[in-house]
């Protein structure tokens, strides 16, 4: 399979545009923010916006892993970033297939008392992202700082196992995980581990 270096005259303008977008949404959580499609040619499955976020925020001196492991993938983002492939449990960032259910999540670095910003960044790539309801979604309702009451997005392609194993690693905050999740579309939102969160699927809450 040929390896595809992204090789672009405005890779420095678009990355730096990704990271003023990724920083509003870590500032207003659920805040549904687009990223400008970079013209990348990742290999099959992966977005050309999830590589813009993985080249934005990966480096030299960063790890990564993906779940389910995907070959192609972890060579593209290794080729691209310069960033290290690492286990799961030890890696600072981990792409996810959010449409299969990952047991293994809860054992993902959740970072120390002493440094909590150690703990992992998970970035979900999903089918949409909404302020309404769409077929065959998960509703989110966020609180917690940089909203100023609750605010409601709405998620599909994200198994719904997820949302109970993210809330069990961010149950001790500052331990936690941070969140990204990005649509086939470019929308994405952020959710910071300081965030609380319901979901609802179909006409089940859970809290």
């Amino acid at each position: 399979m040929q390896e595809i270096l992204e090789i672009k005259a405005n890779q420095v303008f678009l990355t730096q545009e990704a990271f003023r977008t990724i920083m509003d949404c870590m500032a207003r959580p659920g805040k549904i923010r687009r990223l400008n499609n970079p013209g990348f040619s990742p290999p099959w499955g992966l977005t050309p916006y999830s590589a813009l976020l993985l080249l934005t925020l990966l480096d030299s001196e960063t790890s990564f892993a993906v779940l389910p492991y995907r070959e192609e993938w972890v060579r593209y983002i290794g080729l691209n970033t310069d960033a290290l492939e690492n286990e799961a449990f030890q890696a600072e960032y981990i792409l996810l297939d959010g449409s299969h259910d990952i047991p293994g999540l809860l054992a993902v670095n959740r970072g120390e008392l002493l440094s909590p910003e150690k703990g992992v960044t998970l970035i979900y790539q999903v089918d949409t992202i909404g302020e309404t309801p769409l077929a065959s979604c998960t509703g989110i309702t966020l609180k917690g700082p940089g909203i100023k009451e609750t605010r409601s997005v709405y998620i599909s392609g994200m198994d719904a196992s997820h949302w109970e194993r993210i809330k069990h690693l961010n149950r001790e905050y500052p331990l936690g995980v941070d969140l990204f999740i990005i649509a086939r579309d470019g929308g994405m939102i952020g959710i910071p581990r300081s965030n609380h969160f319901a979901w609802e699927v179909l006409d089940s809450w859970a809290m």
